[in-house]
């Protein structure tokens, strides 16, 4: 292991001494020949397992809502051999399988099928990832107070969030699209005391949005829920 990533301040818990090199999405994301470029951050070995655990999860479930240009290869080559390993997530998955109504951007509704996860995973995977991401991007480690909040929003309301990335000076703003739009994220510093009620009552110190395999993603799915495809991210440090 290169000494860049050795005996570190662990970026994911802000408190462990690192015991490896973590890439911040697991290269198993992403086809042989795409995996160039993943951001590396130094990890201690707990907060490696529980990242790992998750990612495991996901990589297991997710592929089969993706619509990225690699999403049918992804699914067909690398999800039966995972599902294999895990029979009783592969049965899970097969009951939770449906169709249901979802309203597109022109106010009508698709039928379409759904597959029943747990989208808490999601969010507790993109805590992790933030962290990991500012401080590769932004070389800022985050200290122990910093909180990490994730949550979808409806893209109704995408628009409220533009104002922040476009006004973001260049050195304080980050875009990046991994593989085939497998993985795409944007992220701002953000310098003044910017609060955002959706998220958190103290102010924020960046702001993220990702794509995961181009995914649509409901919560709660009835028959007026709204598709969510961006997931929303910030840090933010109590008494600013």
């Amino acid at each position: 292991m290169s000494k860049k990533y050795k005996n570190k301040i662990c970026v994911y818990c802000r408190s462990e001494k690192s015991a490896s090199a973590d890439h911040v999405f697991a290269r198993e994301f992403f086809l042989e020949g795409e995996r160039g470029n993943i951001p590396k951050v130094p990890s201690c070995l707990k907060c490696n397992n529980e990242k790992s655990k998750l990612e495991t999860s996901l990589l297991a479930t997710l592929p089969f809502a993706g619509r990225h240009k690699d999403a049918k290869k992804h699914l067909t080559s690398r999800v039966p051999a995972r599902l294999e390993k895990n029979k009783t997530l592969g049965r899970k998955l097969s009951h939770g399988f449906s169709y249901s109504w979802v309203l597109n951007p022109q106010g009508s509704f698709n039928r379409v099928g759904t597959l029943d996860f747990d989208l808490n995973d999601v969010l507790a995977y993109i805590k992790f990832v933030v962290p990991g991401l500012t401080a590769y991007h932004f070389d800022v480690l985050l200290n122990k107070e910093h909180s990490v909040f994730a949550t979808f929003v409806d893209r109704n309301y995408e628009n409220l969030f533009e104002p922040i990335f476009k006004s973001s000076e260049p050195d304080k703003h980050i875009s990046q699209i991994l593989g085939q739009k497998t993985i795409s994220y944007e992220g701002v510093q953000v310098n003044e005391n910017l609060k955002i009620p959706l998220f958190n009552e103290s102010p924020i110190t960046s702001l993220w949005r990702f794509k995961i395999f181009e995914i649509q993603f409901c919560e709660n799915l009835d028959s007026s829920k709204k598709v969510a495809e961006t997931i929303y991210a910030s840090t933010a440090l109590p008494g600013l």
